[in-house]
Order: C-alpha cells, then structure tokens, then sequence
C-alpha cells in the first residue's frame, strides 16, 4: 500500500480511486485499520495500517468506509482535551501520529478541508503534522488555503521572538518549524498552481510569503 500510494502521488492520481485492491494481509475495514494502526509494535505495521486508512478515504473500500478512515485519521493526529502533545521528535505518541501524517498525505483532496480545520489545532506539534500533510494531499490549490496558510505566517513569527526572548529556545524551535512547514507547503501548492495555470495564486504566495521571508 506504501508503494501503491507513491506511485498514485507520482502519476498525479491521488484524486481518483485506486485501482490496487488493498492486499488481502491488511485489514479491510477502518476500523481494523485504526486498531492495527494504534497497536502496531514495528513501524512497518504503522505505516501500513496508515496508507490503508489512506486508500480507503479515496473509495478503495467503498464510500462508508472512506468517510470512517477519514474520521479516525483526523481523530488520531489531532490534539484532546488534557493531552500533553510533546514536540515533534519526542515521544509524543510520535510513532502513531508521524504515520498518521503519512497517512493523510496519502489520502488526497478528500483529507484538504479536515487538514485545514487542523491547522487551528492548539498544539503547534499537530499543527506541524497537518501543515506537512497537506503539502502533499493537495491537488486543487484555493486562495483560501493560501489565506489560511499565511495566516499562520506572521504570528508565529511574532510568538518566536517572544519565547526567544523568554529563553524558551525548546519552544522557539517548534514554531521556526511550523514557519519552515508553512514556506515549503506554499511551495508546493504553488507549484501545483503554476502547473495548473493559476498565474493569480502563483503571484499571491510569491508577493505575500516569498519576497517578506
């Protein structure tokens, strides 16, 4: 399924459904596929269970399944009333919600409006994963996803300075990661944008985010 869904990246069909069925030794609903995904010991088994989940939101297990897998993918990487979510590269549930973030990457345009909804999240650690994913998920970039997208630009840039100035430097590093995140989906869906003709959007990221950073 990994490899399926690279290739489906590679070829531009992340909007259509897979034509693979999944392999008959990975769980054939979402809900098997959250539980091998949240019990798995190896990453092999995470990821796995993570590209499944991935496969069915584009419809290889049919529409109510797509919509279930979309549901716990985001249940899974968002942040919970109360939960502690440490920075990335620490054990943060890291194993769980890093496939995840793969997961929703590989999931395609479905996943956009849930990624965007998670750009809010109150943890910058998930707000990192969700930015990342959609860099690749994306296939029709919007001038509202820009907005929302350089909406995050110039106040994380303000709370570095603060922290830095508050000898915060853990802190500090996690939102110069959420910018970094921020620039290279810009990228990304800028690039789609030149591809698809979009000369308007193209000019929007370039004039906004590109020349002030």
């Amino acid at each position: 399924v990994v490899w399926d869904s690279m290739l489906d990246f590679c070829a531009g069909r992340l909007e259509d459904t897979p034509v693979t069925p999944i392999p008959s030794d990975l769980p054939q609903t979402a809900d098997e596929a959250c539980a091998m995904l949240h019990s798995g010991s190896m990453e092999a088994d995470r990821m796995g269970a993570a590209y499944t989940l991935a496969r069915m939101v584009r419809g290889a297990a049919g529409e109510s399944e797509s919509s279930a897998a979309l549901k716990l993918l985001v249940e899974t990487l968002a942040s919970t009333e109360g939960e502690e979510v440490l920075p990335i590269g620490q054990q943060w549930r890291d194993d769980v919600r890093r496939a995840t973030m793969y997961g929703l990457s590989a999931a395609g345009q479905r996943a956009v409006p849930s990624l965007i909804k998670l750009l809010g999240d109150s943890s910058t650690t998930v707000q990192c994963a969700a930015t990342h994913a959609l860099s690749e998920a994306v296939t029709t970039p919007t001038a509202e996803m820009v907005d929302t997208l350089i909406g995050l630009l110039e106040p994380t840039a303000a709370e570095i300075s603060r922290v830095f100035e508050n000898e915060d430097a853990n802190a500090a590093d996690q939102l110069k990661l959420l910018h970094a995140t921020v620039l290279q989906t810009l990228g990304f869906i800028g690039t789609r944008a030149s591809g698809l003709g979009m000369v308007d959007l193209v000019h929007s990221i370039v004039s906004r985010a590109a020349m002030p950073c």
